[in-house]
C-alpha cells in the first residue's frame, strides 16, 4: 500500500530555513521574501526530508545560489522548476 509522501526542511538547514518554506504536500520549496545579493549570502543549502509511513525518511540536499542581475534584463522562465528525488542510482564499477 502506498502513504502519502509528506515533505519538511530538515534541522540540518538551520537558520537558512527561514528564507525558505516547503508545501508539505507537493515538496514546492518557496522563497519567504526577496533575496538581495549584496546583503544575503551567495549560496544556501536546505536539506529536505520526505517522509513516508512506516519507512525511514530519505533526505536529498538542495543548493540555492544567488546571482548579482545589476543592469541585466531578466526572462522568465517556466513559473517552477521541478526535481523528483528517488533512490540513488547504482555505479558499475
Amino acid at each position: 500500500m502506498n502513504y502519502p509522501i509528506t515533505y519538511e526542511l530538515a534541522r540540518e538547514s538551520g537558520a537558512q530555513s527561514n528564507e525558505f518554506a516547503i508545501d508539505p504536500h507537493s515538496g514546492v520549496v518557496d522563497l519567504l521574501r526577496t533575496l538581495d545579493y549584496e546583503s544575503d549570502p551567495v549560496q544556501y543549502h536546505l536539506v529536505v526530508k520526505a517522509i513516508e509511513n512506516r519507512r525511514q525518511p530519505v533526505t536529498s540536499t538542495v543548493n540555492v545560489r544567488t546571482r548579482n542581475l545589476s543592469g541585466v534584463s531578466i526572462i522568465f522562465g517556466p513559473p517552477r522548476q521541478t526535481f523528483a528525488t528517488g533512490p540513488s542510482p547504482s555505479l558499475d564499477t
